[in-house]
């Protein structure tokens, strides 16, 4: 029940805040559960690209099998540098 109560709202209202149309690319920084919620609620809100930046491999290890979502492991530097590929 505090699925429905708290992750999943948060992660959905940050969605909705960024003003997400559908077709635009969205970065989530964070892949612990409100993170997933937020992956999952831009892929429902038709999000053509959605990249997920999180520096523990195994929080992204649980959402790569998501529909059109790139993953990044590593420091901020890191993804940065590798930002001009996506």
């Amino acid at each position: 029940m505090l699925f429905l109560t708290d992750i999943f709202p948060t992660g959905y209202t940050g969605v909705m805040w960024a003003g997400l149309k559908g077709g635009e690319t969205v970065a989530v920084f964070g892949a612990g559960p409100v993170g997933t919620m937020a992956v999952k609620s831009a892929v429902l809100h038709n999000a053509k690209k959605v990249i997920v930046v999180d520096t523990l491999q195994y929080r992204l290890d649980r959402i790569k099998n998501l529909q059109d979502v790139k993953l990044f492991c590593g420091k901020m530097q890191k993804v940065l540098w590798h930002r001009s590929g996506i």
